[in-house]
């Protein structure tokens, strides 16, 4: 793996079958070329801990499996949870885990439903994240080096963007940049 690269990563959600995951073709091919280590033990890092899982082959597409469903298990993990993966070499990653749409200071809209109107955050998210007297105020949203100014309205139920959500999505369309949904990471500039 290149060092100069951005390191590769993909995100996935949890699926009926959770003895496995399928790692993305283009995924693999981008870290091991035409050689996918099938069989091979890998390193997965979830925070501190160090979990062992081998690489196999599943109907022409590789999987993590073998140690997957520890790792699962371990962190309590259901239906449509979001799992990021990224290589921070060719057989070691570490993993994030979106439960309900919320790894830490990060959410994504996926499997939400949306509108150009307004875009709504995960309750579990904003509540944790600003607390139940939220009210809202107006919020900078970066998509690269380009910024939206957009007032971010909080009631007992919900959050979102709102007021400068639909110049932003006319200036950069969302269903093309988010075909699985857009990840927001929020950060506090002083």
């Amino acid at each position: 793996m290149d060092s100069t690269k951005i390191p590769p990563s993909f995100l996935k959600f949890i699926g009926e079958d959770i003895v496995f995951l399928t790692i993305p073709s283009d995924f693999a091919t981008n870290l091991w070329g035409d050689k996918v280590p099938y069989g091979k033990t890998v390193q997965i890092r979830d925070g501190g801990s160090l979990s062992f899982v081998r690489i196999r082959n599943r109907n022409g597409q590789p999987i993590f499996t073998d140690g997957w469903i520890n790792l699962v298990r371990k962190n309590a993990l259901k239906l449509k949870d979001g799992v990021l993966i990224t290589a921070t070499g060719p057989y070691t990653f570490n993993v994030s885990w979106f439960k309900e749409y919320v790894c830490q200071n990060s959410y994504f809209t996926a499997q939400q439903k949306t509108v150009p109107e307004m875009s709504l955050m995960p309750h579990t998210f904003w509540k944790n994240f600003y607390g139940k007297n939220y009210k809202g105020e107006m919020a900078r949203v970066y998509i690269g080096e380009r910024f939206w100014n957009v007032k971010l309205e909080a009631c007992s139920h919900c959050c979102c963007f709102k007021d400068g959500w639909r110049k932003l999505v006319e200036e950069v369309p969302l269903e093309n940049e988010c075909a699985f949904g857009c990840m927001f990471t929020l950060v506090f500039f002083m």
